[in-house]
């Protein structure tokens, strides 16, 4: 190649020369088909074989080859794509929102806030409250179990093995024998019980001929109002002197007074149930004197009381005839089929005959003072059977050992929900009443 072409080359000469030549015949071909668009840089068309784009302001053309089919792409002049510029800038996407603002260079700037990107924030957002709101249920929930648990930690401390044991043992209710004049040592006291058991022993055994055991009391002590109060683990004998029919008037110049329980053992109890409003208790005690011939004590239970029912429970001093009465399953009464079933005793609680709380004994208590179960203040002064009765725990209407009592009410669901944990303390062929209220789906 010699230096004039090189120069040539060098200069651009060449190169400009066939540009001028192509856009004239450009010109010349544009003017004769009207099918052809020019945009604003470039105009662009295909053959079979090749593509070539054309740029107006670089002046250069760029071949390439294609194994496509013939496609010709309608080309925008620059008219029109002005009008579409103007167009996009006027009209917004309609899932999106357009806001408009210059920069420092003087240009407009569009803006647009996707609402699938704010959607997709507010689902983080509800996603990560929704996260933090569970954790914090959790919390709360752990805790409530730690609540929980201490509570009952706390409930199994204060109902003792020795409340345990009460509450489902056998112990019978003292019988109080009041004297007078008052017993004033342990040998009067001992004195006046040996001839008690001397003068009954022939008519016990004639009504108790099965029983072979020595007759006596397991243990008794004298109160400080100088009457007698005894204990037996005896069935036999707690119904024989229940019966305040079997005491003699007088023993050994002293006056005797049998205040006996109010009710007896659970075995001795038969109970009729939903019994209607309109029988009296009078039919009722007619009814069963004509079946038993023992001696008998009807008491309406409270808890069962409603506007057309009732229960009502019978104590029978005769074994026997509590067994033909459950047998039978019903008894008639003016007319009516009332139903028969047998006395189950709820779970006895411990009471402290000092403070008149639940769960311990006198010995164990922490108080300075014996405290009236009417008005809450020192027995030892002033008269307390006519005093206000007000219970010291709760400051309602009612006896501070009254089963009505929220402190009672509580003690009694602690020591319920521990007897259910331990069934084993329940002696063999013993069966508990649990009260509606306490139970699982009460």
């Amino acid at each position: 190649m010699s230096t004039k072409e090189k120069d040539k080359i060098a200069e651009g000469t060449e190169l400009k020369e066939l540009s001028e030549e192509y856009e004239r015949k450009q010109k010349q071909q544009h003017q004769g088909q009207d099918n052809i668009k020019m945009t604003p840089k470039r105009r662009r068309h295909e053959d079979n074989e090749n593509e070539i784009i054309e740029m107006d302001q670089d002046s250069f053309q760029m071949v390439q080859n294609k194994n496509k089919n013939k496609k010709t792409r309608s080309l925008v002049n620059p008219e029109e794509q002005n009008i579409l510029n103007e167009n996009t800038k006027q009209i917004p996407y309609p899932e999106q929102k357009q806001n408009e603002r210059r920069n420092n260079n003087g240009r407009s700037m569009i803006i647009f806030n996707s609402r699938n990107q704010n959607e997709r924030y507010q689902k983080e957002n509800q996603n990560s409250y929704e996260l933090n709101q569970s954790s914090r249920n959790k919390k709360n929930v752990t805790r409530d179990l730690i609540e929980e648990i201490d509570t009952q930690h706390q409930s199994q401390r204060n109902v003792t093995h020795q409340a345990l044991q009460y509450a489902v043992g056998n112990q019978l209710p003292p019988l109080k024998i009041s004297c007078n004049p008052a017993v004033k040592n342990h040998t009067e006291g001992s004195n006046i019980i040996k001839e008690l058991f001397s003068q009954m022993k022939n008519d016990f055994i004639k009504q108790n001929k099965l029983y072979n055991r020595p007759i006596g009391f397991d243990t008794w002590y004298i109160d400080k109002q100088g009457s007698l109060l005894c204990f037996t683990k005896e069935i036999e004998l707690f119904v024989y002197l229940w019966d305040t029919s079997n005491y003699p008037l007088k023993i050994l110049n002293t006056i005797i007074n049998p205040i006996p329980p109010t009710h007896l053992p659970p075995q001795h109890s038969i109970i009729l149930k939903f019994v209607p409003s309109m029988i009296a208790t009078e039919e009722i005690e007619e009814a069963i004197s004509d079946i038993c011939q023992s001696k008998i004590l009807i008491v309406e239970m409270k808890g069962s009381m409603t506007t057309k029912s009732r229960h009502i429970r019978i104590d029978i001093t005769s074994k026997d005839e509590v067994r033909k009465l459950l047998n039978s399953g019903y008894i008639s009464v003016g007319g009516y089929l009332i139903e028969v079933d047998e006395f189950l005793a709820p779970p006895q609680i411990l009471i402290c005959s000092r403070c008149n709380k639940p769960g311990h004994i006198k010995k164990q208590c922490n108080e300075t003072y014996d405290k009236c179960r009417r008005c809450g203040l020192n027995k030892l002064q002033g008269d307390h059977l006519q005093c206000v009765i007000k219970c010291h725990h709760c400051n309602e209407d009612h006896l501070a050992t009254d089963y009505r009592c929220p402190i009672i009410i509580k003690y009694r669901r602690d020591l319920i929900d521990v007897l259910r944990k331990k069934p084993e303390l329940l002696p063999q062929n013993v069966q508990l009443f649990i009260p509606v209220e306490f139970r699982n789906g009460g």
